[in-house]
């Protein structure tokens, strides 16, 4: 059995040359709040309200929202029926679970074709008796299209013939054609809602949360903290396939959900933002140059009309789907969030925000949009800020960075992020800067934890003020947990830098401000009391798959026809991690990090991955209270599962690690823990030790279900080796720890003075 592909030859004939008046639908039929009923004791308790305390007033949850309509069967239950009939089905056709994990390794491991068939010839093979079902390239993926995971989504192909205004030899106009790959937008709601593996990351209805019983603060995180509906996020980034030559490039849509929890969304290998298509990008040669733009344009909103298209009726009157807990529901695909990248916008609308109205009339070059159809849609409240682009990239380093440089001097601040001594969670910029040709996101982010630090004493008051400012609201703007207090903060950072914006001008650097980033920035309170919080539509997730829907695809074609073989690629790899989800859905046991070196088992396990290091995990469930701290709700300690230095001597400790009073301390820990009677530490006994810890502890902000990632380190220095290896600095972390002993305000109103010299720690 081989990959269907379903080629659909269309002559889609684009004109340029009418333009029809625009009738969007109207968007006041949508139902109000005051129509839904908030919950009271009275009302049942609703399947979608499970993870809510139902008796919890600071919580208004809407249990009428995604009913469910009776129970069926998930995908993957008939394919388990299945393989306890036919035990030869059990690993999808493969002989056993190794020959399974085999062919999963030569999949996602990236080699050629041609690597494969040599790798399957080896004498190896035959010398250990493997005895494969496979014996060559082609019964190997032979065996892969036909795993019972295959029936997932198709692509098809549609062939767009455009004709341009310039004329050929036979004085007819040039027309050129292009590839356009889509899959039905419904069939991948129906796949990210209906997928067991995401069956705890999934709500059906939306709640409103607050920091108390009075409601006067609201808190704001998921999509579903302001949303009704099943909501549709749409993602469409444009990305270059070949890297040194061939110009080759494409331009992928993604589609998830609001209902999916946002960092599950983030993860790649959750599959809950999937490919719905590549739209094709052309040079439009048959095309003047002053056509081109309208010509992009108009192949843009039609590509994408297309692919939205079986939404539009769906988002109208609903359509049945089976979900990952089983329940039928009626689900209303609903276009709310559309990530794009800022540059888009700004080339798509000439300079100019979609979000801010031509205020002299109509444009004469009107293009019908992608939306227009599209039920319930106001575009303008779709369009989703950019952290990247707009932030880090943008405002910050195109903006703040290079206006303080011109003040402060390039060589200045060079000279000052050079001697900033190292840490090991902050960038040592060792050569400065100014150095540094092609910025990341990355890097902006680094640059914004030392920049104000750095940029103090080189500017005047003024100036340094109004860059405090803006770093204050990017940070805020990236927060993962939003409430109305931390939003009016972030509003008055914004307040605060246009009150001093004015210095840049004074001081010669700038003449006006008319920037559209700077005024996009205004609209993201709104954007997050809409949508939730902005670290769900990051532009960085786009990016980051590309790699896995674009490059690697483009990598393993030939270069010829590499559409078509992309698509092949894409469609067996998802078939692989289709299967593989399945198993571990299916067969539970002993499948706990075999698949996925990264993936990290629960609570009760004793052995988890962290950085591909195996670790232990101290339950947060066990007795002794000294190993598990409280810091701000349940917190979790991390370590690897072997040791640094193996086998430290207490000298050693007091050498190397300035530990003078690891002893008694150590003997005190172990009486505590009613471990004296058992053992009780010597000057000749040889310890274990670990270079870092890892936290894992509820928000600080104290909401949010999102579990924040700490570490603390403490790792001696490293002298230089004979084989040259540079001489490492030693780095010890400062931590405060909380014993249960201290009085109820905590630290609230406390310094704390640390004299390193004599490891001595006196409150002020």
């Amino acid at each position: 059995m081989t990959v269907e592909l379903t080629v659909i030859t269309k002559q889609a004939n684009l004109s340029f040359s009418f333009h029809e008046a625009l009738d969007i639908e109207s968007i006041n039929d949508v139902p109000t709040r005051t129509k839904i009923s908030p919950i009271t004791k009275d009302m049942p308790q609703s399947p979608i309200l499970s993870q809510y305390e139902l008796n919890d007033p600071s919580i208004i949850t809407f249990p009428s929202a995604g009913q469910t309509y009776g129970l069926s069967n998930i995908c993957w239950e008939e394919t388990k029926a299945q393989a306890e009939k036919i035990q030869s089905i059990k690993w999808g056709g493969f002989a056993s679970r190794e020959e399974w994990e085999l062919a999963q390794w030569v999949m996602k491991s990236g080699i050629s074709q041609g690597h494969i068939d040599e790798f399957l010839a080896l004498p190896i093979k035959i010398q250990n008796h493997l005895n494969l079902s496979f014996h060559n390239k082609y019964s190997f993926f032979n065996k892969i299209d036909q795993l019972p995971t295959n029936n997932i989504l198709d692509f098809a192909c549609e062939i767009i013939a455009i004709t341009g205004n310039i004329l050929d030899d036979n004085q007819q106009f040039r027309t050129i054609t292009v590839e356009f790959w889509t899959r039905n937008a419904l069939d991948v709601v129906r796949e990210i809602i209906g997928n067991p593996a995401l069956k705890y990351h999934l709500k059906y209805g939306p709640v409103q949360l607050f920091t108390d019983e009075t409601h006067n603060e609201q808190l704001f995180n998921e999509m579903n903290t302001g949303a009704t509906i099943a909501p549709v996020i749409i993602t469409s980034d444009a990305t270059r396939l070949s890297q040194f030559g061939g110009d080759k490039t494409t331009w992928l849509v993604y589609l998830s959900l609001g209902n999916v929890d946002k960092n599950i969304c983030r993860q790649p290998s959750q599959y809950a933002m999937l490919l719905l298509g590549y739209i094709p990008i052309s040079k439009f040669e048959c095309f003047t140059e002053d056509q081109c733009t309208t010509a992009k344009r108009t192949l843009f909103h039609h590509c994408m009309k297309k692919l939205l298209e079986p939404l539009v009726q769906a988002g109208k009157d609903g359509i049945e789907m089976t979900c990952a807990d089983g329940n039928i529901r009626k689900v209303y695909p609903i276009l709310a969030a559309y990530i794009a990248d800022h540059n888009v916008w700004l080339h798509r609308y000439h300079n100019q925000l979609p979000n801010s109205l031509v205020q002299n009339g109509i444009r004469d070059d009107i293009i019908l949009p992608f939306w227009k159809d599209l039920p319930h849609c106001d575009i303008f409240s779709c369009i989703t800020p950019d952290l990247l682009h707009q932030l880090y990239k943008g405002i910050f380093k195109d903006h703040i960075v290079e206006w303080c440089l011109k003040l402060a001097g390039a060589d200045e601040i060079d000279l000052r992020l050079q001697t900033l001594p190292s840490h090991p969670r902050l960038r040592h910029f060792r050569e400065g800067m100014s150095v540094l040709s092609q910025w990341t996101g990355t890097e902006a982010k680094e640059l914004q934890k030392v920049f104000l630090g750095v940029l103090a004493g080189t500017v005047e008051n003024d100036i340094y003020s109004c860059a405090r400012a803006i770093v204050e609201f990017i940070f805020y703007a990236g927060f993962p947990n939003h409430s109305s207090q931390t939003i009016k903060y972030m509003l008055d950072c914004l307040e605060e830098f246009d009150c001093m914006k004015s210095c840049f001008i004074k001081y010669g650097i700038r003449t006006h401000f008319n920037i559209p980033k700077l005024h996009a920035i205004r609209h993201y309170a709104e954007s997050i009391r809409k949508l939730g919080t902005l670290d769900r539509y990051n532009t960085e997730l786009p990016e980051c798959l590309h790699i896995d829907y674009a490059k690697d695809g483009y990598r393993s074609s030939n270069r010829r026809n590499y559409m078509h073989q992309m698509v092949t690629w894409l469609h067996r790899q998802e078939t692989i991690n289709t299967f593989n989800a399945y198993l571990t859905w299916a067969y539970p046991a002993g499948n706990e990090n075999r698949s996925n070196p990264n993936s990290a088992c629960d609570e009760t396990a004793e052995c988890i991955i962290v950085d591909r290091e195996p670790v232990i995990t101290v339950p947060a469930s066990m007795e002794l209270h000294s190993l598990v701290f409280k810091w701000n709700g349940l917190t979790t300690i991390t370590i690897s599962k072997q040791p640094s230095h193996p086998k430290t001597a207490l000298s050693t400790l007091i050498r190397d690690y300035g530990a003078s009073e690891f002893l008694p301390v150590f003997n005190t820990f172990l009486k505590q823990a009613r471990f004296s009677r058992i053992i009780t530490a010597s000057q000749n006994d040889h310890f274990p030790v670990y270079n870092r810890i890892r936290l894992t502890y509820t928000s600080l902000q104290g909401f949010g279900g999102i579990p924040e990632m700490d570490t603390i380190c403490a790792a001696p220095s490293v002298p230089a080796s004979s084989a040259g290896k540079l001489p490492t600095p030693g780095y010890f972390d400062t931590a405060i720890v909380d014993t249960g002993n201290a009085e109820i305000s905590g630290l609230e109103g406390q310094s704390l003075t640390i004299d390193y010299k004599n490891s001595s720690y006196s409150q002020l």
